[in-house]
């Protein structure tokens, strides 16, 4: 994805900014619980506490546990996500994603993906219905 303009990492998750877009990358640790999650907010915060886009990279997770789904939904979150693209590769990944967004209330637009570039163009899409 080109240069990142700040990027923080930890052994739970990758978090860097891309051109206006939080990019969260779970890597291939499988399952996304509430300390993976929190720490994504935590390192997130470290780089911006402004509303942004984000891209979530989920392609090797297996499961996404129900107290990290529910907290993607906590003030916390809100407060610094304008909209969400989960970009999953493998049919587990995408059955899982289907599963937590047709479940869960999304207090932002969010939505699925198997193709990270169409995932970046709608997130900017979003970015610019906002500027005019």
């Amino acid at each position: 994805m080109g240069n990142h303009h700040q990027q923080k990492q930890s052994a739970l998750v990758d978090v860097f900014e891309h051109n206006g877009i939080i990019v969260i990358d779970y890597g291939p640790h499988g399952v996304v619980d509430l300390p993976r999650i929190t720490e994504a907010l935590r390192l997130h915060r470290e780089i911006s506490i402004d509303k942004m886009p984000v891209l979530l990279r989920c392609d090797d997770i297996i499961r996404a546990d129900y107290d990290a789904q529910r907290f993607a939904a906590t003030n916390e979150v809100i407060a610094v996500t304008s909209a969400v693209a989960i970009v999953v590769k493998s049919f587990l990944a995408r059955h899982l994603g289907n599963m937590f967004l047709r479940y869960h209330l999304h207090p932002y637009p969010t939505r699925l993906f198997e193709n990270e570039s169409k995932a970046i163009d709608w997130l900017n899409s979003l970015k610019q219905q906002k500027e005019v």
